[in-house]
C-alpha cells in the first residue's frame, strides 16, 4: 500500500522508504537499511559495492524519503 509520508512513529518493520532513484527498508527501533555505495574512482560516478549499511533514521533523513510503502498482504 502506497502510504504517503506518514509521521515516523507510524513506520512498522518491513515499511520500505523510497525517493527519486532510491529505496531503503524500516528495520524498528528508529533503523533502515539500505544499500551502500562506493566510489570507482570517477568524478560523480558511483559504483556500488555489495554491502549494506544500517542508520539511525533521523528526522533529517526521514525527510529525504517522500515516499512510503507497506506490504498488507495478498489481495
Amino acid at each position: 500500500a502506497k502510504l504517503g509520508h506518514p509521521a515516523k512513529s507510524a513506520l512498522i518493520k518491513g515499511d520500505v522508504l523510497c525517493y527519486d532513484g532510491h529505496v531503503a527498508m524500516y528495520i524498528g527501533n528508529g533503523k533502515y537499511v539500505e544499500a551502500s555505495g562506493g566510489d570507482d574512482g570517477r568524478p560523480g560516478s558511483r559504483k556500488w559495492n555489495n554491502s549494506i549499511s544500517v542508520k539511525t533514521l533521523t528526522d533529517r533523513r526521514y525527510s529525504w524519503f517522500p515516499q512510503v510503502y507497506r506490504y498488507i498482504g495478498k489481495n
